[in-house]
Parts: structure tokens; sequence; C-alpha cells
């Protein structure tokens, strides 16, 4: 009880303090999700990383060293995977360069993500923050990498066959040019970085969003060379972006193979294949598995009444997860467990309940429902139809 209260009263004492994206970068200084995960700055501006359980209680994990800020911005332009450090428990957090803006004095404004996991290895929260640093030879503990060590498979994956197909100049106006129709509508993908998305296939086209890491997207047109996906993200407030995001951060579900292509634009052609995506981190050693999600049963409660009693507008609409969520086979919190939902996953929906309690939704093929305390609808939820919330 006195650790709880030990970790309201610091939460409480440094709210002050808390910006959401780390403007406050002096030592002491403090950010993050009170309720997942706080970020301290430490002097040197190291980075101290504490989760925050589901009882309340702070778990140390570790310290992200200062001298990455320099490092990266002296040496880094591309997002980098950085490290990784583990608490006592179990709980892991790694470290993401997602970027960086120059300045007018010679330093660099660069921007990372924390992606926080559980004892399990299940994902638990992510932090995205930028920090000011200016350019500077140090030597850093760790190698940097394009995924986490753990996942590396030994050597690069192999560049495929020049692509030769149709391509489109773009001059500020971009429309799809279609080569090959899809035998799917849409998909689902997953960013592995926190992502660009812009209004054409191009680096040079304009930013209509960032995409925060591990967002769940359904996606409509891959280019034919594989380099670019479009995706529909829904942003803060529910505001829907419709753009394209680089195949090189993403996972693509199975379904996508069957998207609609769209001829690339001249000088943007992928010449390299994706880069793999960080896998899941692994099970540190001594922890046992996590228990396996329960198959839904129809039996549950007796049978669920799916009928219509509020007819809708719309088929289906967006809606984004607030917090790592428990997906559960009905309406219901005594419902069994299906999947658990990542932070910031966007998921198509199509129904809810009467009273607006639950909403339907569809995580990469798992079709269950979310407690809408924990989702931002798009505007379009409003017109889904509705069913009789359970007893």
């Amino acid at each position: 009880m006195k650790r709880r209260l030990f970790v309201v009263l610091i939460v409480a004492l440094t709210l002050t303090a808390l910006t959401g994206a780390a403007s406050a970068q002096q030592a002491g200084s403090c950010f993050g999700d009170p309720s997942r995960v706080w970020i301290c700055y430490l002097s040197g501006l190291a980075l101290d990383v504490t989760r925050v359980d589901s009882n309340g209680v702070g778990v140390h994990i570790g310290t992200f060293p200062g001298e990455v800020f320099p490092y990266a911005a002296a040496n880094l332009d591309s997002p980098t995977y950085m490290t990784r450090i583990t608490g006592g428990d179990g709980s892991a957090a790694d470290l993401y360069f997602t970027g960086k803006i120059p300045l007018g004095d010679g330093g660099y404004n660069t921007t990372w993500s924390i992606v926080v996991f559980a004892p399990g290895g299940g994902h638990w929260a992510s932090q995205d923050f930028s920090r000011r640093a200016s350019p500077a030879a140090v030597t850093l503990p760790f190698t940097p990498s394009a995924a986490p060590a753990s996942g590396r498979t030994g050597g690069a994956a192999a560049a495929p066959a020049p692509y030769t197909g149709t391509t489109v100049t773009y001059s500020g106006e971009y429309e799809p040019a279609i080569v090959q129709q899809g035998s799917v509508a849409e998909c689902l993908v997953r960013n592995t970085f926190t992502v660009r998305m812009r209004e054409a296939p191009s680096t040079t086209a304009p930013i209509v969003g960032l995409v925060p890491y591990n967002t769940s997207m359904p996606a409509d047109m891959k280019t034919a060379d594989g380099g670019w996906v479009r995706s529909f993200f829904v942003g803060e407030g529910g505001v829907g972006h419709l753009g394209w995001v680089s195949a090189s951060y993403l996972n693509l579900s199975d379904a996508c193979a069957g998207l609609t292509l769209v001829a690339p634009i001249a000088g943007q052609v992928a010449s390299a294949a994706p880069a793999p995506a960080a896998p899941a981190p692994a099970r540190p050693a001594g922890q046992a598995p996590e228990a396996t999600p329960t198959a839904f049963d129809p039996t549950f409660g007796g049978q669920i009444d799916l009928s219509i009693v509020v007819p809708g507008t719309v088929n289906n609409c967006l809606v984004r997860t607030t917090f790592t969520v428990r997906m559960r086979a009905a309406p219901s919190t005594s419902a069994p467990v299906v999947e658990n939902v990542p932070y910031r996953t966007s998921m198509p929906a199509d129904l809810r309940t009467t009273d607006d309690g639950w909403i339907r939704a569809n995580y990469l093929g798992t079709l269950g429902w979310v407690d809408s305390s924990f989702l931002a609808l798009s505007d379009a939820c409003a017109g889904l139809a509705a069913i009789s919330p359970m007893p």
C-alpha cells in the first residue's frame, strides 16, 4: 500500500512537468502516461523508465544513456532501433530513433519512441517524445540496428527483381492509376516505427499525418513495386487521414497480397526489399507464458442475440484504442477474452450496443467486442447498427 501511495505522490508532484512530447528536458522532469509508464530525465539527461502496473505500482525497468541524443544528431538519418533495457520482473523497454529536423543553430530536434512490454512479452505502452540535441562524437555501450538483436536472422533480405512496369509522374496532384484490380477490398497493416503518412506515394509529397508506432490500420491499395501502401488512420479527436505510408515500416497481414495495385511514381520505385519488421520481444528466461485467449464459446450466457434493434446508416466505421484493451467474445466483462489489442490500434467496427457501452470490431481478422470507454470513435460510428446489451 505504501509503495502504491509513493507512486501516486510521485505522479502528482511531477504532473506539472508533463507535456506529452517531453518538451521539458531538465534533469528531474518527467513525462508519459501516469497509468502505464513514467519516464524521467536524470543527470546527464539519461532517461529513466518505470512501468506502472495494473495495481498502480511503479516497476523500475532501467535507464537509457543520455549519449543517444548527440549520437543520433551526428550519425542517424533513418528510423533505427537503438537498444532494450530489462527490469527485474521481466518488464522491458525498447528505444527507437524515429527522425530528426535541423534547427537553425546547427542542432536538431530528434524524435523518439519508447515501447514498453509487460513481463510476459505483451505490449504495455508506447510513448513518443522529442529532444533537442547537438551533434557530438560519443560512444554508445551498444550498437544500433534495424531491428532488435533477438529477432535478427542473420543476413539481409534479398532485393527483388527491378520493377520495369508502368510509372506515373507527380507534380503536386495525384490520382492512383490502377494496373491490377485486387481480389480483396482491404487488409490490415501495422507500422513498425512512428511514420509519416503522405498525400501520394512519394517522399516529396506533403505529409498528412504522423502515425504512432504500432498502429493497426485498414489499407486498400499498394504500389505495384511494393514500396508504398495506402491506408486510413484515425488521429487525435477522431480525425481520419487517408494517405500513403512506406511499406518499409509496415507489417502487412496475409490479405494484403490481394490488394489493388497502382503504378508507382517515377523516381520513387522501390529498389530494395522492405526492411523486416521488428518481431515481438522474446519472453525473458524463466517467465511463464501468458494465458492463451479463450476461444469464442457460442454457449456463453446462452445464445448471444445479434438481432438489430436500431438499424444503421453505415456498414462500418473506424475506432482507435486509447489503452491496451481486452477484446471479448461478447459485450460483457464476464465473456471470454479473444485478443489483447495494443494501444493506439485503429480497427474497423460494425456493431454497437444500444447503450453505447460496447463496440464490435475486427482486429487483424479476429472479431470481438471492446468496451467503448477505451476507444476513440470516428464520427461515422454514430451511424452503426445496434443490438441490445447483454443482461
